[in-house]
């Protein structure tokens, strides 16, 4: 990445340069800027990219004002600090406690303008700038033309130091050690620092930044992404649809796309009954009341989609007066419904199973009547989609019903569930009791409910949002409108990820909701996605352009999602070259920037992949090609309208 370094220049000089469309990072040098403090906090609250605060300590820079002026940047938002070794004592505490405070953080700077200290000395200068609270150690000395030690000198820096991958930046200053400039980069430095200009550079041997853009990234362009109508989440829309279809009376569902999951749940509602007039992002849907026993059903039919088919089973066997056969299409064929199944039997239905191999697959016929037991008990630990099956399902029995939930996973959906099923009108009473280390979630669910007509907007899908905010924080920007937060959705996570990640972002909680993610100084990160496996191919592909060893957790919950994902992302990875490896129930990704990976020729290797038809491992595949500029050809990208028809146009 590169670092537009800004000094001699006031407020309005500033903010002009921040504005270049080359300039992705920026670090002001508050030291050599004729800015007045009171107006430093409008600068870097402003940005819209990351921003170093830097003050170096001299006879007309004191500490009381290097003080004041980095307490401003830091408190107003600046991505990091720059705080030279030479401060210490009450002056380093109270920045550096700041810096922890306002999440900013901390690079550790030795600079040596005489020469190039030996390797034991500058590896001592190096533990020293750890210890001393960096989360980045900046090592530059000077290159002299009578003395060419330094470049092994500064080359053993990276080479002993590896776990230090995306956290040192060492190089030299003066003309002749200009190309260790560009060198740090491939040897695993987050960033490198440029000029605006020729007659603007802060150390000798800097390159301007039009001339580092050039050879950094040759003929790829950093691109901005901005969406303003993100698709609607698919997981409301299915439980806002099937809600409405049950209700007597009639229900408006805006914010609504027409994803193939969710006109598959408009299907269905049709078929329990319900009318559904389909206008531009609206459906207005005219619901049947439904009572147990009031449907006459031969088929059922869910197309693709998981959660249709276990909200229908259970529903479905109570509404139904006789036998009934259930069915889907493509990849929902060849995953394991036995959990499903399991839940039918507790219920008391009988299912005539199709099993292959051990395993339960669509399509199986149902029959029986559902008996009266109040308590059933599940084992959550596959997913939620079996448990909000049933919470739809329990409040038309006569009688009050617990549900147990063993194990639980992806709680945030059921928390969705939970929330939109009293949007229309249906009391479940929710408690967690933990014993010994293992949690169960109780629902104590009134009977003889009925659903109640209700108008509701349809969030928009953090899921598919995803992508298009790893590929900001990779290859640009991306900021997409309309994106609530804090939200149920588990995939809203992603945000997190990617500040834990090293990106620069920003979340507008007010009325826009905006979610702006930008390129920065990336490094490796760890995440459990148990809760949100929907993140795990774009977070992967994230974790291949981090710096370092990432550690994604919950591989285990991949394996009956469209594809065998865990097993699709690893034949990604290592046709792409990437090395990773699954230990347990982790992947882990060996990464580098962007940058390293275009000067050190690592990019993704090009060639046909495979998306094994899943949505989710296509939008992955088209992000990697995206950032990377190589031409990556994917067998199926159909499949991307199961839950984001609009996803390519977005991203072209």
């Amino acid at each position: 990445m590169i670092c537009t370094s800004v000094a001699g220049r006031n407020e309005k000089g500033i903010k002009e340069i921040l504005s270049r469309k080359e300039t992705a990072m920026a670090e002001i040098r508050l030291d050599l800027c004729p800015v007045p403090t009171s107006s430093i906090s409008g600068i870097f609250r402003e940005s819209d990219i990351p921003l170093i605060a830097t003050c170096r300590l001299s006879d007309n820079c004191s500490g009381v004002k290097c003080h004041e002026r980095l307490s401003a940047a830091i408190t107003a938002g600046a991505a990091f600090a720059d705080l030279e070794i030479e401060i210490s004592g009450k002056l380093e505490e109270s920045l550096i406690n700041l810096c922890h405070r306002y999440g900013c953080r901390i690079i550790r700077s030795f600079h040596d303008f005489s020469g190039c200290p030996d390797q034991e000395s500058l590896q001592s200068m190096t533990d020293k700038c750890l210890s001393s609270g960096a989360d980045i150690v900046k090592i530059a000395v000077t290159a002299r033309q009578d003395d060419v030690r330094w470049r092994n000198t500064i080359a053993s820096l990276y080479s002993n130091n590896p776990s230090l991958e995306g956290r040192l930046i060492a190089f030299a200053m003066g003309e002749c050690g200009q190309a260790s400039r560009i060198d740090c980069i491939a040897m695993g430095a987050p960033f490198t620092y440029c000029s605006p200009d020729e007659a603007s550079c802060t150390a000798p041997g800097q390159h301007t930044s039009e001339q580092l853009s050039a050879i950094l990234y040759q003929d790829r362009n950093l691109r901005q992404l901005d969406i303003h109508q993100p698709a609607a989440s698919k997981s409301y829309a299915v439980r806002a649809v099937i809600a409405a279809a049950l209700a007597n009376g009639t229900s408006t569902i805006s914010g609504y796309t027409a994803s193939d999951d969710s006109c598959s749940a408009v299907h269905l509602a049709r078929s329990l009954g319900a009318t559904v007039d389909e206008l531009p992002g609206t459906l207005v849907i005219s619901g049947t009341g439904a009572r147990p026993g009031c449907l006459s059903a031969n088929r059922i039919s869910c197309g693709e989609s998981g959660l249709l088919t276990r909200i229908a089973a259970p529903l479905v066997s109570i509404l139904s007066s006789t036998e009934f056969v259930l069915d889907g299409e493509k990849t929902l064929l060849g995953r394991d419904m036995k959990p499903l199944s399991d839940s039918l039997e507790a219920m008391g239905m009988t299912v005539c199973p199709n099993r292959v191999n051990g395993g339960l697959f669509l399509p199986f016929a149902i029959s029986g009547t559902p008996n009266l037991t109040n308590v059933i008990t599940i084992d959550g630990s596959q997913g939620s989609q079996v448990a909000s099956g049933l919470l739809f399902s329990l409040p038309l029995l006569p009688n009050d019903t617990v549900l147990h939930i063993s194990s639980p996973k992806s709680i945030p959906y059921l928390n969705i569930t939970a929330q939109l099923l009293e949007h229309f009108g249906i009391t479940i009473n929710k408690e967690t009791i933990c014993k010994n280390g293992n949690c169960t979630m109780v629902f104590h669910i009134p009977g003889a409910q009925s659903f109640h007509p209700s108008d509701i907007r349809l969030e928009p899908d953090w899921s598919g949002a995803a992508p298009f905010l790893v590929h900001g924080a990779i290859a640009g920007r991306t900021v997409i409108h309309g994106m609530p937060y804090p939200s149920l959705q588990a995939d809203a996570m992603i945000l997190d990820i990617l500040r834990n990640a090293g990106a620069f972002v920003q979340s507008d909680t007010g009325n826009g909701h905006d979610a702006s993610v930008s390129k920065s100084a990336l490094h490796a990160f760890s995440v459990n996605l148990e809760n949100a496996p929907d993140l795990f191919p774009a977070v992967a592909v994230l974790a291949a352009f981090c710096p370092g060893e990432s550690r994604i957790e919950g591989t285990e919950r991949l394996h009956s999602k469209e594809s065998d994902r865990a097993e699709a992302i690893m034949e990604m990875l290592s046709q792409m070259g990437i090395d990773a490896r699954i230990n347990c129930n982790s992947m882990i990704i060996c990464g580098h920037s962007l940058e390293s990976r275009i000067l050190s020729g690592t990019l993704p290797v090009p060639g046909e992949y495979k998306s094994r038809h899943d949505h989710r491992m296509a939008m992955a595949l088209l992000i990697a090609e995206s950032v990377s500029g190589v031409r990556i050809s994917i067998d199926d990208t159909d499949c991307i309208s199961k839950s984001y028809p609009g996803f390519i146009k977005e991203l072209s």
